[in-house]
C-alpha cells in the first residue's frame, strides 16, 4: 500500500505504508519445444547456422537431356534456373525451398525434385554430364540450415 500526498505547494510524495504479495508464485513449465538447438557448422565457404544433420546418399545430375530426359527446359521444380547449388530432393524428408550445407558440395537449396529421389537421398546439380560422372555416387552429410 502507497500513500501519497501532496503539499500546499503541489509537490508529491510517496511513502510506502505496506508491501504484500496477493499470491506466492510457484515454478510452473510454461511450454515444452522439440525443436532442435541451433548449432554452428564452420566450413571454408562460412558459418552456417544449423538444427539437424542427415546422412544421405548423393548423386549427381546436370540440367539437359542426359538427366533429365528430352523436354528439359533449364528450370527446377519450383521455377528456378537450373544451377550449381541448387538439389533435388525427396519434399516429405525436405521440404523444398529449404537452405542446406551438402558435406563436399556446399551451400544449397532444394529447389528440385527427382524420380529416383525417395527417402534420404539427395541429388546436386552439377554444369556438365563429366562433373556428374566424376561425383558418382557418395555418402554426405546434408545440414538443415536455419533461415
Amino acid at each position: 500500500m502507497v500513500l501519497i500526498t501532496r503539499d500546499q505547494a503541489g509537490n508529491r510524495t510517496e511513502t510506502v505504508m505496506r508491501e504484500w504479495v496477493s499470491v506466492e508464485p510457484k515454478p510452473t513449465i510454461m511450454a515444452v519445444g522439440s525443436r532442435e538447438p541451433l548449432r554452428v557448422l564452420v566450413t571454408s565457404r562460412g558459418t552456417f547456422t544449423y538444427r539437424k544433420v542427415l546422412d544421405m546418399v548423393a548423386t549427381a545430375y546436370e540440367p539437359g537431356p542426359v538427366s533429365c530426359g528430352e523436354h528439359a527446359d533449364g528450370y527446377t521444380a519450383i521455377g528456378l534456373k537450373a544451377e550449381p547449388g541448387i538439389v533435388a530432393v525427396d519434399p516429405r524428408v525436405i521440404p523444398l525451398r529449404t537452405k542446406l550445407y551438402v558435406e563436399g558440395y556446399g551451400p544449397a537449396i532444394a529447389g528440385d525434385v527427382g524420380g529416383a529421389i525417395k527417402g534420404n537421398r539427395i541429388d546436386l546439380l552439377f554444369r556438365t554430364v563429366e562433373e556428374c560422372i566424376q561425383y558418382g555416387r557418395r555418402r554426405v552429410k546434408v545440414y538443415i540450415l536455419e533461415d
